[in-house]
């Protein structure tokens, strides 16, 4: 029967490009769900309906001939699988059955399948604890990513919740000032808040029975009671801790609400006598941020917490990322769901962001991003480029780098819990790195800063390399801040903890001496210099591990015959007397050695990498 109507105008434009075939592949899986869904989820059908639809959405990309234009096209195949609500706010249902929702499904009913068969017959999987791997399949089931972006009436829409293959779509600029987002991050945040006071407090222990810290114009209503809740737990593991909260924003109004808010919740909750002694230890206070301080004066808070506060100045865009779709892998691997999604940046980039889509996903998947990106933007998509949704802030973002500076003042350490902020927008913004740690589980990065590093420490690196290692007063002062800067690329905390231990800044000199024989060492083999990782920072990887870690690896890549090699340098500095030099000499080869043998069973010899 021939078409009449908006559908007629669709085929007469597309032609032979794919509507017909994408139709008659859709309507026959649709039709063997109803029928008999086992049977149609282990045939080939399902991904070749994905692909037919991916076929599709890159023919809409092609000149409209006759009928209707070529944005009414994809405005009206962008809405295939999607339900607008018809109510006042914008947000739509992705469906379940959405093309590429379908082939999502049967890659992830095969790859559990296959797993279940491994956990059942083989017998490695009958000796070992698979706690973690279920969890992880568990999370990764519930995740829906093919897609999570839509444009409706030319909105672009990110999905913010999913429910058995259903996602909750609203505008993309929604995410910058989600509520709900914003307090289910909140005792993630106040943990992570705690793990840099735990920091802090080992490099500056007589502060202890005077801490003070702050939250910084966060807008979260439950971080300041989750931050309370985490201190009452060091303070019943510490009776010496007595601590200082204060809550402080710049906007007087909302200081006003978070006041009253506090005022109610405290009233409400039911507070034993015990944690009334806890209490009185704690002192909150909600006051009024006042003006800077210089750089030289005494800053008045040890700790200073930024809840996603560089996020909420992030705007979604969507970008053109190198290699085109067709380029792109067909298969669909439930494993992309689990990939990191910080963005990599180019030596030019304008700022940090993470992707709101899949950086490189299945191919009929990149092909519709590419139709709603020229949808969404009226512009045509570069040659050799497929579109990538990113949520992005600019390093020269004048709000940001004020918010940034202006807690490094109030603070001696800040505490950064954000998912978009970076190392590289902090250190833009003058600022030293103590740690940088992704949070397993979470998007949130756990980033530990600090306005300068202190005079003490360079007064003590100075002393070392002239009484300790002979170099004359002038060399002595040039050479520190040399040693100073390459230690900071390997470990903040080091620097950071170094003023306060009298054989510490004598550690830094050998680190710093560590790092120029590594580096020495690659010359003539990679041109850029290594990553540098302090292990200091993921002693968690060791905790089952026998014997020391080494200090620090560097990791560099090889490229060349198409290809590429990692290159990973594993490094432990000593400065020691000539007397105790072969005793430790000898420590630190067992240290390298027990870390190369840790490292080898987690990246090498691991069958689940």
């Amino acid at each position: 029967r021939k078409r009449q109507g908006p559908d007629s105008e669709i085929s007469g434009s597309l032609g032979e490009c794919g509507l017909n075939t994408f139709e008659v592949r859709f309507r026959s899986v649709a039709q063997g769900i109803a029928e008999d869904p086992e049977k149609i989820f282990a045939t080939a059908e399902v991904d070749e309906q994905a692909e037919a639809f991916g076929a599709l959405c890159r023919a809409c990309r092609l000149p409209a001939g006759a009928g209707k234009t070529g944005q009414e096209i994809r405005a009206l195949v962008a809405r295939i699988g999607v339900v607008a609500s018809e109510g006042t706010e914008r947000m739509a249902i992705l469906a379940a059955w959405h093309p590429l929702r379908l082939a999502e499904r049967q890659a992830k009913i095969k790859e559990l399948s296959g797993f279940v068969e491994a956990v059942l017959t083989t017998q490695a999987a009958m000796k070992s604890d698979l706690t973690v791997a279920f969890q992880e399949r568990r999370l990764a089931r519930g995740k829906w990513v093919c897609p999570e972006v839509v444009v409706v009436d030319e909105t672009t829409m990110i999905a913010v919740e999913d429910w058995s293959g259903y996602s909750l779509m609203v505008p993309a600029d929604c995410l910058s000032r989600s509520q709900e987002a914003l307090e289910a991050s909140a005792p993630l945040a106040a943990q992570k808040f705690m793990e840099g006071v735990d920091q802090y407090l080992d490099v500056h222990p007589h502060e202890a029975t005077n801490l003070s810290a702050a939250i910084f114009d966060s807008e979260s209503q439950t971080l300041p009671r989750e931050v309370a809740r985490e201190m009452a737990k060091r303070l019943h593991r510490r009776p010496d801790l007595r601590c200082d909260l204060v809550i402080t924003h710049e906007d007087q109004n909302r200081l006003r609400k978070i006041f009253r808010t506090q005022n109610t919740r405290l009233a409400a909750e039911a507070i034993t006598e015990t944690a009334r002694g806890f209490l009185s230890r704690l002192r909150v206070d909600v006051r009024p941020n006042k003006g800077g301080t210089s750089a030289d004066e005494v800053r008045d808070i040890d700790l200073v917490v930024l809840h996603d506060v560089v996020s909420h100045h992030a705007t979604p865009r969507w970008e053109a990322e190198r290699g085109a779709a067709e380029d792109l892998d067909a298969v669909f691997d439930p494993a992309i769901a689990r990939r990191p999604r910080r963005r990599m940046m180019e030596t030019d980039a304008a700022g940090v962001g993470v992707y709101l889509t899949l950086p490189r996903p299945p191919r009929a998947v990149a092909q519709y991003h590419d139709m709603l990106y020229e949808f969404a933007k009226g512009a045509f998509l570069p040659v050799g480029s497929h579109g990538v949704l990113v949520r992005q802030v600019e390093f020269e973002n004048p709000e940001v780098r004020r918010l940034i500076q202006r807690a490094h003042e109030l603070g001696e350490w800040v505490i950064t819990y954000d998912k978009v902020s970076s190392r590289a927008l902090l250190e833009r913004c003058g600022v030293q790195i103590i740690s940088d740690i992704s949070v397993p589980g979470s998007d949130g990065r756990l980033i530990i800063s600090a306005g300068k590093v202190d005079d003490r420490l360079k007064a003590n690196v100075c002393e070392d390399l002239t009484k300790a290692c002979g170099f004359d007063a002038d060399k002595a002062a040039s050479l520190t801040e040399i040693v100073i800067d390459d230690v900071l690329k390997i470990s903040g905390q080091k620097v950071l903890s170094a003023a306060r231990y009298a054989n510490a800044s004598r550690e830094m000199i050998g680190l710093a001496v560590m790092r120029a024989q590594m580096e020495g060492a690659l010359k003539g083999t990679v041109n850029a210099s290594p990553i540098w990782i302090s292990l200091d920072d993921y002693r968690g990887w060791f905790a089952s591990a026998k014997g020391k870690v080494a200090d620090a690896i560097g990791v560099a890549i090889e490229e060349g015959n198409g290809g590429f090699r990692v290159l990973i340098q594993i490094g432990e500095a000593k400065f020691v007397e000539k007397t105790a030099e072969a005793e430790t000499l000898k420590e630190a080869q067992q240290q390298v050695r027990h870390t190369v043998e840790r490292l080898a069973r987690i990246f090498v010899d691991n069958d689940d990498v």
